[in-house]
């Protein structure tokens, strides 16, 4: 389920705050560019979530919990983007 505007806007800045300010990384756009990327990238996991599931191998898919799975993912993606 896509998040509520609220949940965007502060999904927003804590990727802000963990990207720039931690990370120590230059921004190269906007706030409002950023967020727009955010909620985009939101449209997609809510418009792609039936096509993850069904990927998953069936004994997992069937008893793993939604946040199991979308921490599941999110590791996966922290790992891919070499953050962990």
């Amino acid at each position: 389920m896509a998040l509520t505007e609220q949940q965007r806007q502060d999904g927003t800045r804590e990727l802000v705050r963990r990207m720039f300010v931690e990370l120590n990384a230059t921004a190269n756009f906007s706030h409002d560019q950023l967020k727009a990327a955010f909620d985009a990238a939101d449209d997609w996991a809510d418009a792609n979530a039936t096509s993850y599931n069904n990927s998953l191998p069936v004994p997992f898919r069937t008893t793993a919990s939604q946040s199991q799975k979308g921490f599941l993912l999110a590791i996966l993606c922290l790992k891919r983007a070499g953050l962990i």
